[in-house]
């Protein structure tokens, strides 16, 4: 879970174990930044230290000054920006490596030649699962419930499965909702009230419940640090598992209803 270590007007500091992201809410437009923001780099100078610049539209020069200022204090110095800034001026900064919109952390802490191993953050997790409940239990009008966590092992049938792409700067992957052809009936019934449903005349709906969750959960994630982007929800049908090539951490928790469970599974890149 990352720790916010700093904040100040414009300027967000989190700490996530492996590296430390300063985040850029607006321009710093005075000519000395905080003296917290200096002492956190040098601090943390074993990390990499990542200026995200994705809410600004540049640069300013007094902020390129101040981090030409920490080269020495700080060499893994990164930055992360909407569009790669000019070469000259990111040289001029003392910027190890510049980051696009879509880096993710495994490509962060290779550039400074330091070992990535994700981590099944149960911070992200909750927001996700408990929403899944929320969203599932609000549409049925029931209530249904979370089992134990599983390891997700070889892929099974899936008549149904709902898709919520993962990208962040921390990190990227997948969550599904894998569910049986009756439960998902069972959910479109009880949420559109017409007993003449059938897979055909609702499959986008499964889609639609990625949407509500995802929507309700980004906010929550957000506000722990972990920038996820907006993305697009899907479904596919009859799939044998959604088995992407993904070869990180993952984990399945059984979902509880009234006429069956389904699965909710989380897949991180490697």
């Amino acid at each position: 879970m990352p720790k916010r270590i700093f904040k100040h007007f414009g300027i967000d500091v989190f700490d996530w174990d492996d590296f430390v992201v300063i985040k850029m809410l607006t321009n710093m437009t005075q000519v000395t930044p905080p003296p917290e923001l200096k002492a956190i780099a040098i601090n943390h100078k074993a990390k990499p230290v990542i200026f995200d610049y994705l809410s600004c539209e540049n640069i300013l020069p007094n902020e390129l000054l101040f981090m030409n200022s920490l080269k020495a204090e700080s060499p893994n110095l990164g930055i992360m920006t909407k569009q790669y800034s000019n070469q000259v001026m990111r040289n001029r900064a003392g910027i190890k490596c510049e980051f696009h919109h879509g880096a993710t952390v495994k490509q962060i802490m290779s550039s400074a030649g330091m070992p990535f191993k994700p981590k099944l953050d149960v911070a992200f997790l909750n927001p996700f699962l408990a929403n899944t409940l929320k969203v599932i239990g609000s549409q049925t009008n029931t209530t249904v419930s979370a089992g134990k966590p599983f390891k997700i092992g070889d892929p099974v049938p899936s008549e149904m499965c709902a898709i919520i792409p993962l990208v962040s700067p921390i990190m990227s992957g997948i969550i599904s909702l894998e569910i049986p052809s009756n439960v998902f009936l069972w959910i479109a019934t009880k949420a559109m009230a017409d007993q003449s449903l059938n897979l055909d005349k609702v499959a986008e709906f499964c889609g639609e419940l990625a949407g509500m969750i995802f929507g309700a959960s980004r906010p929550l994630v957000n506000d722990l640090g972990f920038d996820l982007q907006s993305t697009v929800t899907t479904y596919l049908r009859f799939a044998t598992s959604v088995n992407p090539a993904i070869s990180g951490p993952s984990i399945g928790v059984p979902i509880q209803t009234e006429v069956g469970a389904f699965n909710f599974l989380v897949r991180f890149d490697a």
